[in-house]
């Protein structure tokens, strides 16, 4: 009978793939579900969980996806996956300090994860701290060439780009902003 029941889950676990491969998100979700309920120990639930988390993330359903994500990290806590999703769900939130929080537990267990750098660089971004968020992200290019495959040199390259031309500007626009203040003083001191 523990055959057949590995065999059904192997099934399952096929056909959630297959939908979610296919982004049908929704009707993965049960299968994922049953999945759960059929696996007894909890080593064997990670991979299952992730898969939901990611389902979850994927049709903005975020507050059930901290959930689950935080319950299996309680048990699993060096579970980069699992870690990974439950940051893309804060920051989907906008939960940026937490979503910063769970990037530097990713890279503090694997300095390799150029993902987690970049990620944490759009964290940075997204509080306003650009001189970090340059910083990270160069560092993210520069671990991507050692570490990285050629699609996460690609998404690091792109967004790098992105911030230095949001910084560029930036910085335009607050020379203009200064001319013009200056312009505006001197045309006062005219007055008087």
């Amino acid at each position: 009978m523990a055959h057949h029941t590995f065999d059904t889950i192997q099934e399952l676990w096929r056909e959630a793939c297959a939908l979610v491969n296919q982004e049908y998100f929704k009707e993965a979700i049960p299968k994922l579900k049953q999945c759960l309920e059929m696996l007894d120990k909890p080593e064997n639930k990670g991979c299952v969980i992730c898969e939901l988390g990611y389902c979850f993330l994927r049709l903005n359903w975020y507050n059930e996806a901290v959930q689950i994500l935080l319950q299996h990290l309680e048990k699993f806590p060096f579970d980069n996956d699992a870690r990974f999703f439950l940051a893309s769900a804060y920051g989907s939130m906008k939960w940026t300090d937490e979503a910063i929080g769970e990037l530097k537990i990713i890279i503090d267990l694997d300095p390799t994860d150029v993902l987690a750098y970049h990620d944490l660089g759009l964290g940075y971004k997204d509080k306003g701290w650009y001189n970090e968020s340059l910083e990270t992200l160069k560092y993210a290019k520069k671990n991507a060439l050692v570490f990285g495959d050629q699609e996460e040199r690609e998404i690091i390259d792109k967004t790098l780009s992105e911030l230095e031309a949001d910084i560029g500007k930036r910085e335009y626009d607050k020379l203009r902003a200064l001319f013009l203040l200056a312009v505006l003083l001197a045309m006062k001191k005219k007055k008087l």
